[in-house]
């Protein structure tokens, strides 16, 4: 039976029948990475994209992402620091005039609009 005949039995397309996976070696990106790690640690997966590109390869950027997270370079997030709680306080009523002063800028303006000289 031909090759032709038998996929067609199966119902199997004569390409996926032929087809051989390439082993995708990705010893030459990580060594990069490393390197680029090791020179320059802040540096996330983008930045590190742009940088091999600007190098000369020309590597698929998910390709680079890949590699970079098998490899956990991934930059640590920074948790939020958490204020501590503010305690309500009641106003002090002052018990005489003028014991507390208060500016009020928002009227430093002459009645044109125009602010004072000085």
């Amino acid at each position: 039976m031909s090759e032709r005949q038998a996929c067609r039995t199966v119902q199997v397309s004569r390409c996926a029948y032929r087809y051989q996976a390439k082993k995708m070696v990705d010893e030459p990106i990580a060594w990069e990475l490393r390197q680029l790690a090791v020179q320059q640690p802040r540096w996330g997966c983008d930045k590190m994209t742009d940088y091999l590109r600007n190098q000369g390869h020309n590597w698929n950027h998910k390709r680079i992402r890949r590699v970079y997270r098998a490899m956990a370079l991934h930059l640590k997030r920074k948790p939020k620091k958490r204020l501590p709680a503010r305690v309500a306080q009641t106003l002090v009523v002052p018990a005489q005039a003028n014991q507390t002063w208060s500016l009020d800028f928002m009227s430093d303006a002459l009645s044109n609009g125009n602010p004072p000289v000085k």
